[in-house]
């Protein structure tokens, strides 16, 4: 019995797999480590319109709905619940009310306390009820009758569940064959119809009764005979008007989903054009089958369809988490929305092995191959820490071919493999084929020593599944847990230490081929549910009698829930060689088989995780909760914790514990111990102040560095204010008796200025009541408010306020500091350029007084003139000047250093590095006088220049400047591990030189409304430096979530810029 089907059971039962057990429905699930990329990145389950077309709602099986506001094209809220082991928790419905004030989700589950969540649309921070019913599987499906008085829903089990929706409550039962491709009320009576695998199926709402059966009575009472009419008139329409249609592709499958509503029959479905899959989705009439419009926009299978009210718009998701928007009437797309970050199709290991090469751009027609889905085009450097748009060397990647030996995939349809064959010779081997329904995507030879197998090999699967097989026989080894979507590709590093991995959930896995552990287990393979799908030919159990389509029910005495109990708890009772005694029954006969235990797989985690989002932002993780990220990755992924079934999950992002678990040394030490406990204890021993470690999948762990919790009182979203101030008031509540450090109140991302702070008088350290009348500009600003403990950082709490009526906004002004440090008193420091960088930087904004600011204070500190003292009073000056509606701009470029303690100075004139504490500035000192600043904050730091000294820089000393806390938007000249890069010819560094040429070049304008923003400002610094460069030198911007993008610079007129060369090269 293979290990992997004890995975299964143990999914299916609900018990953890990663932890210790724990008896179902006992103990909520273990906090689980996410992503969250805004949007889905694999299965859209179901879509639903709000009726009056301003919200869509998404569920996904990443276990979440996503509500999008349809006008503002955004993300409004995200909503999450209990989250089980396997597909427990997993959202497979949505409906709107017709009332459009309550929205329904429908949950896999096997509990008795319910699958239906009730959400208030005006909060959907809190599940306002959970319907008790469905406890055999869950609800799949959900509809309203028009005028609001019946709900339906199906289960997993079949059975349909006919409410009383007013009163909450179930009027009868009734059954569907299989799961129902649409579910709904086509007309106003009470009439629910059906479409399953045996065709139309009508009931009375009324009666919970086969509408063929009803008396006419019974009939009656639905409506008026011309209503009744009309809805046999619809029925017979659509049975006939379904006969009529005709697909779009010749070689279709049947289409698998169908959403009826305004006459019309929408379906999705696939097809062949051009020799190549084509999917679809098709909008028919269903009176005569006429097709009204066809949309062939998705890249993959569409298993979610709705269509708006009016019948003008159809929401279509697919199997990558895209949604598409679009017109009926024309057929074209208004909006996309999707999950951030790319597709993964293919890796390989830098001939080094300090980089993962990947591919995200899809080979078309007859080159999508097994084991050949892109070519590698990009690079993320393991050491730098860095993406790198090109490949180095020759890439080792999966292999089908090993001297003699050969893997040969058999394909069953088109490019679908259902089999592998292992060849010796031209002389088959072995050959394993997969379960019913599963496909291998990719493959390749083992090679590594560690694993302790003469012939292995490696394979990944489209059910997500990646495993180690030993050859002869075909045997399974290793299973790899961690993949939510189909495998793409698969290599071993070089040093055969290591398994890299990529997939369409859009994430690189690193994981260990060492320490391979012996599990014994039958060498035959059976479903979830008992069931025998796979027996090893000439096998120990073939030859016991086993067959295809038996059902196993207890292995050596032991029933299924206790071998999952033995095997997750490290008591498997069985050996290797063993007779174990296996209880099995066939077309519901019982019988016995004696079968000897074979050596069969374990399994583990990834090392570390990776995820690159569109905008270049990445995260490397472990499965403890340590990363390592840019500084705007922390976002991308966080910690789901349950809060039982009834109530909304709590949800944290990983940049909320960055105090603790912002650890790229542990990144590095995993890399380079493979083991990732081992890396967590070299990691802290490190360290000159002990570290305790944590874990915080454990329930304990997390609630130590659990942040307060925030209940913003007043104002309510959307308030009105008239004047210049409003009233800000939010009740603040440590969960775990840490106390709370500091409250803040921010408007517009930055500081709020206005009255005095009020505490509550009855204010305790883990309780605080916070008061405050804020001043807000004119027009739409947000407030938000957080709050901190010494661990962890609160989510700002945010609501958006609307200023009229007052005196128009003064323009603003613009304050610079530019410090610029060549000259040091140690000579041994000094740089070329970086005085002339902060000049010529400071006297770039000097026209912009009275073009886009009302005036320009500028102030510079070069060389000697950059004192510690100096660069403190330019800072002090800068909190007291400054007013909200101004801009503040730093630039300093100099050297940066730290200590043996790990605690980074930035360079002044006089610093010395064995005297940083006297001579230098604290960077933590610095970002408390940028959080003082009132105004919008923009940063341009370049102090990474070569030649400096102090400890190996391995984190970002100053990414707490991008933080919702502090506020700032940082450029900076390189990632943290890079080197800044001067120009003799150009007597600028490539960092300022691309600011300058930037700012002087009108093109710089990509949206051609005379200004620069700082996105447009970014594109730029990015392109012109990696040119200067050569690709050596990778400049970073980054800014808070809290802070939108904004003009900072206005073109008087067209200049050319001296372009993008390398004049000279890089020194």
């Amino acid at each position: 019995m293979g290990i992997r089907r004890i995975l299964a059971v143990a999914a299916l039962l609900g018990w953890s797999v990663l932890g210790r057990a724990e008896p179902p429905g006992e103990k909520p699930a273990e906090p689980k480590l996410v992503l969250d990329a805004q949007g889905f990145t694999s299965r859209v389950n179901s879509l639903a319109f709000s009726p009056d077309r301003h919200l869509l709602a998404a569920a996904g099986n990443d276990k979440t709905v996503r509500i999008f506001n349809l006008e503002t094209g955004q993300i409004q809220a995200t909503l999450r619940g209990y989250d089980g082991i396997g597909a427990e928790g997993e959202c497979a419905a949505v409906a709107f009310s017709p009332s459009g004030r309550e929205l329904l989700v429908g949950v896999q589950s096997n509990t008795t306390e319910g699958a239906i969540r009730v959400y208030n649309v005006a909060d959907f921070e809190r599940i306002a009820l959970l319907l008790p019913g469905h406890d055999r599987g869950g609800v799949v499906r959900l509809a309203f009758s028009r005028d609001g008085r019946f709900l339906a829903s199906v289960g997993a089990d079949e059975e349909v569940l006919i409410w009383d929706w007013p009163a909450r409550k179930v009027r009868g039962h009734a059954t569907v064959q299989g799961l129902p491709s649409y579910l709904g009320f086509l007309t106003d009576i009470p009439v629910l119809i059906a479409f399953d695998r045996g065709g139309v199926k009508a009931w009375s709402a009324l009666r919970a009764k086969e509408f063929a059966k009803l008396l006419p009575a019974e009939r009656a009472e639905l409506g008026t005979p011309a209503l009744v009419q009309k809805t046999l008139g619809r029925l017979m329409a659509l049975d006939q008007g379904m006969r009529q249609v005709k697909l779009p592709y010749a070689g279709l499958e049947d289409a698998r989903y169908l959403d009826l509503d305004v006459g019309h029959d929408l379906r999705s479905g696939s097809g062949t054009k051009a020799g190549r899959p084509c999917y679809f989705v098709g909008l028919w009439s269903d009176v005569d089958g006429r097709l009204v419009r066809l949309y062939e926009g998705h890249g993959y299978g569409v298993p979610s369809l709705a269509l708006s009210s009016d019948g003008a718009w159809v929401a279509s998701g697919d199997h990558f988490g895209e949604i598409h928007l679009w017109e009926v009437a024309t057929g074209k797309r208004k909006s996309l929305f999707s999950g951030s970050g790319r597709r993964i199709y293919s890796v390989g290991w830098d001939p080094n092995g300090q980089g993962l090469a990947f591919g995200t751009k899809p080979h078309a027609g007859a080159r999508w191959k097994f084991n050949d889905y892109a070519d590698l085009d990009q690079t993320f450097d393991l050491d730098k820490r860095r993406i790198r748009d090109e490949i180095t060397g020759n890439p080792l990647v999966a292999s089908l071919r090993d001297g003699d030996r050969e893997l040969a995939p058999e394909i069953a349809a088109e490019w679908n493999v259902n089999a592998l064959a292992y060849r010796r010779q031209g002389r088959r081997v072995s050959r394993y084929t997969f379960p019913p329904g599963v496909m291998a995507m990719c493959s390749t030879f083992a090679k590594s020593s560690l694993l302790g197998l003469d012939e292995a090999v490696i394979i990944g699967r489209d059910d997500n599944a990646m495993m180690c097989m030993d050859l002869r026989g075909m045997i399974g080894r290793r299973e790899f847990v961690g993949h939510s979507a189909p495998v793409t590709a698969v290599a071993e590093s070089p040093d055969g230490r290591f398994l890299a991995s990529s997939s369409i959930d859009r994430t690189l896995r690193v994981w260990s081929l060492a320490n391979l552990k012996i599990y014994a287990a039958a060498d035959f393979d059976y479903s979830a549910g008992g069931i025998v799908t796979y027996l090893r030919p000439g096998g120990f159990a073939e030859r016991a009698g086993i067959r295809y389509g038996d059902l196993l029910s207890r292995m050596g005495g032991l029933d299924m829930p206790t071998l999952v109990d033995r095997y997750i708890n490290d008591r498997w009772p069985f050996k290797v060689g063993q007779i174990v005694d296996f209880e099995m029954s066939r077309g519901g006969k019982p019988y016995r088989a004696k079968i000897e235990l074979i050596a069969s797989s374990d399994f583990i985690e990834p090392l570390i995780s990776l995820f690159i989002d569109h905008a270049g932002e990445w995260v490397a993780w472990t499965p403890q909760g340590y990363y390592d990220a840019s500084p705007g990755g922390d976002r991308l992924i966080g910690w789901h914790v349950n809060d039982g079934r009834a109530r909304a999950a709590k949800f944290y992002l990983a940049r909320q514990f960055r105090k603790r678990f912002y650890r790229p040394d542990i990144i590095d030490r995993v890399l380079e111990l493979g083991d990732v406990s081992k890396a967590v204890a070299a990691a802290n021993a490190a360290r000159p102040r002990q570290v305790e470690m944590l874990d915080l999948r454990k329930v304990d762990d997390l609630k130590k560095v659990e942040p307060p919790v925030v209940r913003l009182i007043e104002p309510d979203s959307g308030a009105r204010v008239r004047g210049g101030r409003v009233m800000v008031r939010a009740e603040i509540q440590s969960q775990n008796k840490l106390p709370i450090t500091e409250v803040k109140i921010l408007v517009d991302g930055r500081p709020a200025q206005g009255g005095a702070v009020v505490n509550g008088p009855d204010d305790t350290p883990e309780r605080k009541t916070v008061t405050q009348e804020v001043d807000v500009p004119h027009g739409r600003s947000e407030v938000s408010v957080l709050a901190m403990n010494k661990e962890s950082t609160s989510q700002p709490v945010v609501v958006a306020v609307e200023r009229s009526g007052g005196a128009e906004p003064p323009k603003p002004k613009v304050y610079i500091l530019a410090v610029g440090i060549s000259q040091y008193a140690l000579k041994d420091l000094n740089l070329r350029f970086a005085h002339k960088d902060a000049t010529d930087f400071a006297a770039a904004w000097e026209a912009q007084k009275d073009i886009f600011y009302s005036g320009v204070d500028s102030r510079s500190l070069i060389d000697v003139q950059a004192s510690a003292t100096h660069i403190r009073d330019g800072l002090q000056r800068l909190a007291q000047v400054a007013k909200p509606e101004d801009v503040t701009i730093l630039f300093m470029s100099s050297h940066g250093m730290r200590d043996a303690s790990g605690d980074y100075y930035l360079g002044t004139h006089e610093i010395d590095p064995d005297r940083l504490l006297a001579t230098g500035i604290p960077s933590a000192e610095f970002i408390r006088q940028v959080a003082k600043l009132p105004c919008k904050v923009l940063i341009f730091v370049d102090t990474c220049h070569s030649g400096g000294l102090g400890a190996k820089l391995v984190d970002d000393p100053l990414r707490e400047l991008v933080s919702d806390e502090v506020g700032a938007i940082l450029f900076a000249s390189s990632t943290p591990r890079e080197e800044s890069l001067e120009y003799p010819k150009l007597k600028n560094g490539a960092f300022s030189k691309a600011i300058l040429d930037t700012l002087q070049d009108s093109a710089s304008d990509l949206d051609k409304d005379g200004k620069l923003t700082i996105t447009e400002l970014d594109f730029w610094i990015d392109n012109r430096v990696q040119k200067f460069t050569r690709g050596q030198q990778h400049p970073t911007t980054h800014k808070p979530s809290t802070i939108p993008n904004f003009a900072i610079y206005k073109f008087a007129k067209p200049v050319a810029a001296s372009g993008g060369s390398a004049p000279g090269g890089p020194q």
